[in-house]
Parts: structure tokens; sequence; C-alpha cells
């Protein structure tokens, strides 16, 4: 039977697409060795087989008397299946699961359309009496058990990204404890360094004071209990006097001075200590509170509060007021206007 140009050239180019095809094996495109157990094609290796199956069927059908226009039907779609087949054959394991599920969706749809377009002509051609609704049906039935299998594996995709983000915030929540660690060591330290310096001062304070008592007493002994009733001339009287005022003036300034850089370095050690502890408990304050958005946000600003604003510890003369609250609402209200501009 004579043949048109037409249907030989859509014949000749899907001999090529079948001899192409026939190279393929289901394994070689499961490829478990190279994609391990993760990324292989594994649950598609039925699909592979059906394939394969059908395009062997057909390129050992003879096609002559097939009609023109269903040679291109037959070539446009087992090309597009040889296609599908090559992007599973080129996948590798840096193109991820996504791409993986995606690719092989696109070869069960393609296989669904040459399923339909090549099984009544190898039917025909063999007169095999296949029944063609019930090979739709079963091709049915196995595109839907393949988009199961899809479905599972997008749900495991899920289940990993879930997994994979809680990953990241448990990595979140671990960086957050150790920076608070660091920073209430850092108070831990201060804290300790004004407490040495404070006992140091302390103990000057307490020379300096029993100094001056112990010379006081002596000064009123040299007099008062010597019994020596003859008196210096006036002359030498004003000078003793005025040079007893002026070491008495630099003993108390200089029992003044030691005592208030004791206070100072008791103070600096209370609010130090005080930070120290309200870091350490920053944490369970915000795990606490994290239901609610509104309570956190009002829990977590008075435990910033309390952590960086002032505190009376009664070593000061005179203590500034508190004026905690407002200042910490600036910082954050400038922290979001600068992160508004940003974006």
């Amino acid at each position: 039977m004579s043949i048109t140009p037409g249907a030989k050239e859509h014949l000749d180019e899907l001999s090529k697409t079948l001899a192409a095809m026939a190279t393929l094996t289901p394994k070689g495109l499961v490829r478990r060795e190279q994609l391990g157990d993760t990324l292989a094609f594994n649950d598609f290796e039925e699909l592979f087989a059906a394939v394969l199956e059908i395009a062997s069927l057909l390129e050992e059908t003879s096609l002559d008397g097939v009609s023109e226009d269903a040679l291109r039907q037959l070539s446009e779609s087992a090309n597009s299946v040889r296609k599908a087949l090559a992007q599973i054959a080129a996948f590798n394991a840096n193109d991820g699961g996504p791409l993986r599920l995606q690719i092989a969706n696109n070869l069960a749809n393609e296989f669904n359309a040459f399923f339909r377009v090549a099984t009544p002509v190898i039917a025909f051609k063999r007169n095999l009496g296949v029944d063609v609704a019930a090979l739709e049906e079963e091709t049915r039935d196995f595109a839907a058990e393949v988009q199961r299998n899809l479905g599972r594996e997008f749900e495991a995709v899920r289940m990993l990204k879930e997994e994979a983000e809680e990953t990241v915030e448990a990595v979140r929540d671990t960086a957050a404890k150790v920076g608070i660690a660091h920073h209430a060591e850092v108070f831990d330290n201060e804290a300790t360094r004004h407490s040495r310096w404070a006992l140091g001062w302390l103990l000057i304070t307490a020379l300096i004071a029993a100094g001056t008592a112990r010379f006081a007493w002596w000064n009123v002994q040299q007099y008062a209990g010597s019994g020596n009733v003859d008196l210096p001339p006036l002359e030498v009287s004003i000078q003793l006097a005025v040079a007893k005022i002026v070491l008495f003036s630099v003993l108390y300034f200089a029992l003044i001075g030691a005592a208030r850089i004791y206070r100072a370095h008791r103070h600096n050690a209370v609010v130090n200590a005080h930070r120290r502890n309200a870091l350490k408990t920053f944490q369970a304050f915000a795990k606490a509170a994290s239901g609610d958005p509104d309570i956190k946000n009002a829990v977590l600003l008075k435990a910033t509060e309390t952590i960086f604003s002032h505190a009376s510890t009664g070593y000061l003369a005179r203590e500034p007021e508190s004026q905690g609250s407002p200042q910490v609402l600036e910082i954050i209200r400038s922290a979001l206007r600068t992160g508004s501009d940003d974006r």
C-alpha cells in the first residue's frame, strides 16, 4: 500500500523516537545507586515499565495502512513521552524533591495521552481483540494510583518542610539562649568586679576612719593627759591649730571620698547583679507569655524595662527617678520606624 510523504515523515520520526526509548530500562530510570533511597524513582518503576512496554509493542507493530493523522498523533505523543523520560534520566540529587515530583507527574500525564493514542492502533493492527474501553479504564485506575503516590510524596515533602522549619526555630531558640547566657555572664563579671572594688574601698574607708580617730585621740591625750600646764606662745598655738585643721580636713575629705567610691562600686555591683538575674529569667517570661501576642508584648516590655531601666539601690545619695517605660517605648518605636523605612 502506498504511503503519503507526510505519513512517511511521521513514521520515520516515530521510529526514531521508539528506538531511542528502547534503549531505556525501568531500573535504569529509577537510579537508586546514583540518587539514593530518598530521591530515587522507586515509586514510579511500574510507570516506567508500562511506558516502555507500550513503546515496545508499538515498535513491533506494523503501521502500514495507518492514516497520516494517526501517525502524526502517535509521533507527537511518543516524542512528548520521550522528552519526559529524558527529564527523569537527567534528574540529579541537587535538583531537589519538588522537581522530582513535577517531572514524574508530567510523565504520568504524557503516558495517559500516549496510551489513549497507541493502544487502539496496536489492537487494530494486531487483531488482538483488545477491549479499548477496558484498557482506558485500567489506564485511568493506574493514573489515579500514580496521583495518589504523588499526593503521598507531596505530603512527605510538606512534613519535611515542617521539620526543617521546626529545626530552624530550635536553632534560633538555642542561639537566643546562648546570647542571653552570654550577656548574663557579662553582667555577672561586672557585678563581681565592682563587688571586689567595693570591698577594697570599704577597707580603705575603715583604715582612714580608724587613722583619723587614732590621731584625734592622740591629739587629745597629748595635751589633756600629759598634765603639762605650760602652754606654748600664741603664735605657736595658732600655727599648730591651723596645721591640725588642715590635717583633719584632709583626713575628713579622704574619708568622705573613699566612702563615696565604695558606695558607687556597691551601687554598680547591685545593678549588674540585678540585670544578670533579670536576664536569666527573661526566657521564662517570654515562653510563659507566648500564647497571646498582646500579653507577650506587655510582659516582654516590662521585662526589658526591668533589665535596662535605672534601678534604685539606696547606695547613692540622690538617685534619679526611674523613667524606664517611656525610654524603652521610645527605643522600640524608633526600631519599628527604622524597619519600616528599610522596607
